[in-house]
């Protein structure tokens, strides 16, 4: 049997692994990923608008209905995916 830090330290690791995302108002600012050419473009599959910051690069992505489609560091791509609310173009 584990102890309670242990399963603090697991929960702990698990929030940052995980991009965080917040809702937005329409018009809201984006950080655009790295000129390196290496981004990828997601598109976000649901209703209403919202801001993700990027759990690797640390970068704000903004997607709404009217700009459902950004490009984002092909280190946030994996995790954004796995949420469920986006797909690869």
């Amino acid at each position: 049997m584990g102890c309670c830090g242990e399963k603090r330290a697991r929960i702990r690791s698990a929030a940052f692994a995980a991009p965080s995302i917040t809702r937005t108002e329409p018009g809201a600012r984006q950080e655009s990923p790295s000129g390196t050419g290496q981004s990828q473009t997601l598109r976000y599959i649901g209703g209403s608008a919202i801001l993700v910051r990027g759990p690797a690069s640390g970068r704000s992505y903004s997607f709404s209905a009217r700009q459902p489609a950004q490009r984002v560091d092909p280190r946030d791509a994996g995790p954004l995916l796995r949420t469920g609310l986006f797909r690869r173009e």
